[in-house]
């Protein structure tokens, strides 16, 4: 009924029979394109929207992480920093010296010849320690007990330990172990409480001490500890 007369067709192929019938073929073909273009107009419209939000939130994050790389590469503005006086650099440098010093103890140098440094370390640590006692012992004029059994231990000790720094060469030898066996004999002469006789002990402990040595003169000065004597024999104290 719909291709003999009346109303058009609603189905396509039946529009297009009844197009061909009735119509030109230059009028059948835009309406064709119309019934076809009309289904994917509506499917763009409704997403049209979607598209949209999409297109803004990549704006958005775009925009997001280009100021966050702006603010993390932004430079830091350098801090002026105020000259340092040559009093202080003084005092910094003094400090610096000192605690090397304080931190290589000479009787950790065992891995060479004792150099200066190690000699003037071992003066400042031992070399004061056996002036100190040896005076308190003179003064005294006689082996006291409370000395014997308190300060000996502690000056004989030194007294090796100094002995020790004697050697000249990387390992121990006669200069340093001759010190170390003097300094054992002035405790064992010590402690039978002849007073005559630890002076003399003492005495062989200082004359055999080499004024030579690599890192400068062992000898010991009681009245400077921190300094060597003039080259002459060491005479014990009346």
């Amino acid at each position: 009924q719909g291709l003999r007369g009346g109303r058009p067709p609603i189905c396509g192929a039946m529009a297009l029979r009844w197009a061909r019938r009735r119509w030109p073929l230059a009028v059948a073909m835009p309406l064709l394109g119309l019934l076809v273009a009309l289904p994917w107009a509506q499917l763009r419209c409704s997403l049209a929207p979607m598209a949209s939000a999409d297109r803004r939130r990549t704006s958005l994050r775009s925009k997001f992480r280009h100021d966050s790389v702006t603010v993390a590469q932004e430079p830091t503005p350098a801090v002026a920093q105020a000259p340092v006086p040559p009093r202080t650099r003084l005092i910094l440098a003094s400090s610096v010296v000192a605690g090397l010093l304080s931190s290589s103890p000479a009787r950790a140098s065992l891995d060479g010849v004792p150099d200066i440094m190690n000699l003037q370390v071992g003066r400042e640590r031992y070399v004061t320690k056996i002036a100190k006692y040896y005076k308190a012992l003179t003064d005294a004029g006689r082996l006291e007990e409370e000395w014997v059994q308190k300060t000996l231990p502690k000056m004989s000790k030194a007294m090796e330990l100094w002995g020790a720094l004697m050697r000249k060469e990387e390992v121990p030898d006669k200069f340093s172990r001759r010190a170390q066996k003097n300094a054992r004999a002035f405790q064992r002469a010590a402690k039978t409480g002849d007073y005559d006789a630890t002076i003399e002990a003492f005495r062989v402990y200082m004359d055999d001490l080499p004024d030579i040595h690599p890192g400068g003169s062992g000898k010991i000065d009681l009245s400077n500890p921190l300094m060597p004597p003039p080259s002459q024999p060491w005479k014990a104290r009346e």
